[in-house]
This record gives C-alpha cells, structure tokens and sequence, in this order.
C-alpha cells in the first residue's frame, strides 16, 4: 500500500500568520517527502537472526524509484559487474540499516517486483526459448498476480530445512539462501569462465545450500557428498528446497505460437526486467 509521508506537525484550530507565499517561494522539488510504499515479504520475518532489522517484521518500506534509479539500471559498469539490480534496491530501501546481500532471496524477489510495478505498471512482456523447437515465445506476465508462498510449515524455526534423501537416505539439513550467497554463486561462476574450467552450476548451488549431511557439517565432507550424489537424489533436493522455501512465484504456463508445445516457464529477473517494451 503506497503512502505520502506527513511529516509537517501543524496544529489544528490555532490561529498562524499566513505563510503560504513564502512556503511556495522557498520550497524546492527536494523539499517534498518522497512517496513511499510498503512492501510485503515472503519470509514474514520469521527466519532472520535477533540482530537483524528484519528479525520479526512482516514488511520492508521502499521508495518510488525515481531518475537516480533509472541512471543505476543504464550504468554500464553495474551492468557488466551484475549489480546494477542491488544497487538499485539498496537505493529505494528506507531503512538503510537493511543491505540487500542481506535478504533472503524471495524477500528480494518481491523488493524487484514492487519496484518494476510502481515505476512501469504491472505488465511486464518478454521473450523466451521453447524447449521444444528453440524458438521466441512471447510471454506476457502480470506482475500483480505474483503469488507470495510464506514457506512450508515444516521449516524449522531457525530456517533451515531438513530432507531425507530418497536413494541416499542422507539426511540433510539445508539453509535458506541469501544476496551474499547469489553473489558468491555468481562470482564462482565467473571465475570458472575466465580460467576456462567446467561450470558447475547445479552442484555449486547445492553445496552452498547444503549445511550438513547426516549431522555431518565438515564442507569438504559435504562437497563429496554432493559430488558423488544420486542424480535422483539431486533432483529431488533441488525441487523439494524451491517448493518449500519462502518466495514469489514467478513461474507461468505458456504455448509456444511455433510447435504448439506447453511449456511451464520462469519470469527472468535481469536488469532487463525493468525496461518496460
């Protein structure tokens, strides 16, 4: 819900000299609160340590974007460095005592989603492979039908889920993934492209979310764990964690105009996301 702050604390029924014509000759655009909006969260705050600025709340205040931001998402330096979307979030948030590597990732999703609907509507149009023929499909998604998932009930109190592998039978426990884990994912990825060395997204994401194997919380054993894991096993710890972690849902069943094929598809959130077409 968007709000005006009233921050001029003028009282009622007193009599005051008229200073209107002076208001209006010294006030500047600058001078005017901006408009604000607070923003539901998927996590409701439940998960985030006593220290945190979040611990406990259910909601995050943000600004309007404004031209600053625009100037943020077209510099090209952010751009190429992949953080032209957290610098843009770090922007917009109120509470500056909030940094963005902080969040968990479905808080940040729905920071993204606030943000691109009160700066460019709620419709958003794009283009995406079909897995089938390879060709564009046309996607249109409404951002104001993004549904909020608070997380499965059995995640416990900490944050952290705790799954038994179907052919391992490991049983492991896993942490809900934030800013500085996307980050350090992306650097990984990164590296591994400029020393020219095999990219290893699927098992890279599940060793950092991956806390501990059968109580086990030596990394190096963890790693070996995940190296040599049933890729049964895999799958069902990657689409088991995304059904069960706090989130928006960005995904939407669309048909490929080409080849006819129903596919379902994940909205992508680039820096592209908030150049309206």
């Amino acid at each position: 819900m968007s709000r005006n702050d009233d921050r001029l604390n003028i009282q009622d029924n007193i009599a005051q000299p008229d200073t209107s014509q002076n208001l209006q000759q010294n006030q500047t655009p600058l001078s005017f609160p901006s408009p604000t909006e607070f923003v539901d969260i998927p996590s409701q705050g439940k998960f985030y340590p006593l220290e945190h600025p979040l611990h406990g709340k259910s909601s995050i205040e943000i600004k309007f974007m404004t031209a600053k931001e625009e100037d943020i998402l077209n510099n090209k330096s952010l751009l190429q460095k992949g953080v032209a979307i957290d610098k843009l979030l770090q922007s917009i948030i109120v509470d500056k005592n909030i940094q963005v590597d902080s969040l968990y990732v479905g808080d940040k999703n729905a920071l993204i989603i606030a943000a691109r609907i009160s700066a460019y509507t709620a419709n958003y149009e794009t283009k995406l492979n079909c897995a089938v023929c390879n060709k564009n499909i046309n996607c249109s998604f409404n951002l104001d039908e993004m549904r909020i998932f608070n997380g499965d009930e059995n995640i416990n109190p900490d944050g952290t889920i705790s799954l038994e592998l179907p052919k391992s039978k490991y049983n492991v426990v896993c942490k809900l993934l934030t800013g500085y884990d996307e980050k350090y994912l992306s650097q990984s990825t990164e590296i591994k492209k400029k020393n020219k060395l095999l990219d290893t997204p699927v098992t890279d994401q599940m060793k950092l979310i991956v806390v501990s194997i059968d109580g086990n919380n030596d990394k190096g054993f963890i790693n070996k764990c995940i190296d040599n894991l049933p890729a049964f096993d895999g799958r069902f710890l990657r689409s088991t964690y995304q059904k069960m972690i706090p989130n928006i849902d960005l995904t939407q069943n669309v048909t490929c105009s080409e080849c006819g094929n129903e596919q379902e598809v994940m909205m992508p959130l680039m820096a592209e996301f908030f150049w309206p077409r």
